[in-house]
């Protein structure tokens, strides 16, 4: 079938019904904004901005070619066209003047041979649409380019000057002195200008302002500027541009209004997980239980604390209605799944925090120790020693590390794996504490060695606290009698707790307010101090129950017959005198050992109490008249046991005499053989391994040796001088040092913890390489201490209940609980934009 086509007069009668229809549709989009007149203005055809790209001369001689070639029918089209554009050219407006030449329309933008940059407002056309100046305002208008370009030059007198814009032009000072920043003022280098972008989008005055144009009068700028943002049409614009910031008045006014709202909403939501989260993390509380189900009985302590909140507040119980129990899929925000978000985000965040501080501190001590977990998994934990901005001794935890072996060689790449990851300098290490195994304390191979290659003046110090446990377990096994009293000791312990009518028995005859039987430990001192105070303190008790329980008919023979035995070393009068020797050494020795345990006491202190003690312990030796005087208390016998019995005489040989034999019996073979035994191992013991802080000590005696003559005062500057001439300003250091020792006597100070805080009220400008050798002195370990008590949190937080836990959600709650100080000081108010950025969100935020 032949195709029709409809003549040339019926398709101009349809183009010209069109064209009136599209002019009955002209300025629609206006009844839908509110009737502002700067808005109004924005609102403006579209045709107003509209302009011509030139097309190239051969390119329209080609057109025009391939015009000649169409068909009667394609010239009538032709025709139509060129009558539309006849009319509707008058319509448009042009205001730019030059080539009319023939182009292609294209609305909206002025386009040239390269794409427009609207991050320049240089680069601005004269002429901004509604849709330009929405996108503009979706950039947010910043400046371009450098403010060092803003500068002029000029000639006076044959000289060049030079004036340049100054970044306090940015700020307008009110009367009363406050700053204000002008959020309008941006600048471009290519113009080298200034410029108000706000009357330059909103701004409909005829009268072309120098900050819409460009300014670049740098003599004049500041009253340019003042006389600007005082105009009427700046005032103007402001509002407007303030109005448009805030989507009032725009179409999309309701949907923003229900967006911002439902934001809202979501976002009071998540503050109430983040401080649930923060609770339980500070307290070291499990989150989940075997649901997550709302109103369930076992849902764990998450839901059940925002339960408990919403009794009192009534939007998370609005919450919890309707959207507790939604199911699957939807969103509300209370799942485990956000619970490990947070308490990863609040971990990292905490840990951020005490490494900024670590690396403001500059120089830092290192302590690792490892142990196993509940999964047989080997846990290297790492903490970190150094001294704050505010003085303060700190001792951080910075996460716990598997890992495979315990050698030194993997231990060293550990270690230097997670300070690259934490960004910390090894170099910058100044002290290194562990315990006194092979693998950590090898001068030759052991990790101590292997940092020292890595930072020369990281010193080695054996943990005081576990030194002093090793002294004590060789005094307990130094002797016969010192074994058997702590075997008579815990079996005591054993027989009692074995059945909860014998312990009942012995409660029943302890005083209220008496301390009952504990279980000694070989490896817990305190443990072993407990025990010896509660059997000191009912000794005559004690005593009482197990006599009461031997008459008792209700007992097996087997059972009396162990009783009998305890009874029995109950009567020795040795039994009393040994408890009253371990009561007066393992009391002093524990109580040392918890003051070595303090994260703020210094290496001097520490060596002072090993002092103290050893000199504790030479007195108790020396006294022992006052031993047998508190025993006497306790019982009521006072012949030792081989006195009880006929000495035994040994047959002599026939070249043999009795002239220089001696017998030791009773109280002197008790002294020389047991009392001797146990304080001489325990003062040698210390001497030894005491030895080594002394040694470091040397380095710094200047700071609290009161007695060194002027010779000894340089010989020790000279060996500051040497060991730390990296940190300190070596040609100045003895003038400084000299001058602030004289300072320290007049003022009396001789703490050096209280010559540091001296120097840092005011005078480290002063004192500054003095201030550097007390920092890195202060910074020196004692104890390891810190990282036992990382693997009790570790056996609280990873126990069998929850031995699946990851590694990461393992050292996440472990920080959020050991480092609870440092989350309390946080502010988490970031936490939920860190959150809603991680990945895209169901719900805005």
């Amino acid at each position: 079938m032949k195709r029709s086509y409809e003549s040339g007069s019926a398709k101009r009668k349809k183009q010209k019904e069109r064209i009136v229809e599209q002019e009955a549709l002209r300025n629609s989009m206006a009844s839908f904004l509110s009737n502002s007149s700067a808005m109004t203005r924005n609102l403006d055809p579209p045709s107003s901005t509209s302009i011509c790209i030139p097309v190239p001369q051969r390119q329209r001689q080609s057109t025009s070619e391939c015009g000649n070639r169409n068909t009667k029918d394609e010239d009538d089209d032709d025709i139509i066209a060129n009558t539309l554009h006849q009319e509707t050219s008058n319509s448009r407006h042009h205001e730019d003047t030059g080539d009319t030449d023939t182009g292609i329309i294209v609305n909206d933008l002025k386009l040239d041979d390269t794409s427009l940059q609207l991050g320049d407002i240089a680069k601005w056309p004269t002429d901004i649409s509604e849709k330009l100046i929405g996108e503009i305002l979706d950039s947010v208008p910043k400046n371009f380019g450098k403010i060092e370009n803003l500068k002029s030059s000029y000639v006076d007198k044959e000289k060049v000057y030079t004036r340049t814009f100054q970044e306090s032009n940015f700020y307008t000072i009110k009367s009363n002195g406050i700053k204000e920043k002008r959020e309008w003022l941006i600048f471009s280098d290519t113009s080298k200008s200034v410029y108000c972008f706000v009357c330059k989008l909103f701004s409909r005055s005829r009268v072309s302002s120098k900050m819409i144009v460009g300014c670049n009068d740098w003599k004049n700028i500041c009253r340019i500027l003042t006389d600007h943002e005082r105009s009427q049409e700046h005032v103007k614009s402001m509002c407007c541009y303030n109005k448009r910031r805030l989507s009032s008045g725009r179409i999309d006014a309701e949907l923003c209004k229900q967006l911002k709202s439902e934001e809202n909403y979501w976002r009071e939501v998540l503050k109430r997980v983040v401080a649930t989260v923060k609770l339980l993390g500070s307290l070291g509380l499990a989150f989940r239980g075997t649901n997550d189900t709302v109103g369930s009985q076992n849902k764990g302590n998450f839901l059940t604390c925002l339960e408990y909140l919403s009794q009192f507040d009534n939007f998370l119980k609005s919450h919890l209605e309707k959207y507790g129990n939604c199911g699957k899929g939807s969103v509300n925000y209370l799942s485990h799944s956000i619970c490990d978000e947070f308490i990863n985000l609040m971990a990292k965040k905490t840990l951020d925090v005490i490494l900024d501080d670590i690396r403001n501190a500059m120089y830092f001590s290192l302590s690792v120790d490892s142990t196993p977990d509940i999964s047989h998994v080997d846990q290297l934990v790492l903490i970190i020693r150094y001294l704050n901005q505010h003085g303060e001794i700190k001792e951080r935890f910075l996460g716990f590390i598997p890992i495979e072996a315990h050698n030194a060689e993997h231990l060293e790449n550990v270690i230097l794996g997670a300070f690259k990851e934490f960004s910390l300098d090894i170099t910058k290490c100044r002290g290194q504490s562990y315990d006194n195994a092979a693998n950590m304390s090898g001068v030759y191979s052991g990790l101590q060695s292997r940092i020292k290659k890595h930072s020369p003046t990281a010193f080695y110090v054996p943990c005081t606290s576990h030194s002093l446990n090793l002294v004590g377990n060789n005094a307990a096994e130094s002797c016969f009698d010192a074994v058997n009293f702590f075997s008579f000791c815990q079996n005591l312990f054993t027989f009692f707790s074995a059945s909860t009518r014998r312990w009942n028995v012995l409660k029943n005859i302890l005083p209220k307010d008496g301390v009952t039987l504990k279980k000694v430990c070989d490896t817990r001192w305190s443990a072993r101090a407990d025990a010896i105070l509660a059997l000191k303190k009912g000794y005559k008790e004690i005593q009482q129950a197990l006599m009461k329980m031997y008459q008792s008919e209700d007992e097996k023979p087997v059972a009396r017959t162990e009783i009998k035995g305890l009874i029995k070393h109950f009567e020795k009068y040795e039994t009393a005198l040994l408890t009253t020797l371990w009561y007066k050494i393992l009391v002093r020795l524990n109580y040392t050992s918890k003051a070595l345990q303090d994260p703020k006491i210094n290496l001097l202190n520490g060596e002072n109490l090993l002092k103290s003690l050893k000199q504790f312990i030479i007195d108790v030796r020396d006294n022992f008249i006052q031993i047998e005087d508190e025993a006497k208390v306790l019982t009521d016998s006072c012949v030792f046991n081989d006195e009880r019995v006929r000495q035994k005489t040994r047959k002599l040989q026939s070249d043999e005499t009795s002239t220089n034999e001696v017998f030791l019996r009773g109280r002197k073979k008790f002294i020389t053989q047991t009392v001797y035994v146990i304080c001489d191992n325990i003062i040698s013991e210390l001497d030894r391994r005491s030895q080594v802080y002394t040694d470091i000590l040397k380095n710094f005696k200047i700071f609290f040796d009161t007695n060194l003559t002027d010779i000894e005062v340089n010989l020790s500057i000279s060996k500051i001088k040497e060991v730390y001439k990296d940190d300190i300003n070596v040609d100045y250091f003895q003038e400084e040092m000299l001058h602030f020792l004289n300072y320290a006597k007049e003022e009396n100070i001789t703490d050096p913890f209280a010559m540091y805080k001296h120097i840092n009220d005011g005078l480290r400008s002063t004192f500054p390489n003095v201030e550097t050798i007390l920092k890195i002195f202060l910074t020196l370990p004692v104890s390891n201490a810190s990282g036992e008590r990382a693997f009790s949190v570790l056996k609280r937080i990873k126990n069998y209940l929850r031995n699946s836990l990851l590694q990461d959600k393992t050292t996440n709650l472990s920080m959020l609980f050991i480092e609870s100080d440092v989350v309390s000081s946080i502010p988490f108010d970031d936490i939920i934009d860190i959150f809603s950025k991680q990945k895209t969100r169901k719900k805005n935020f």
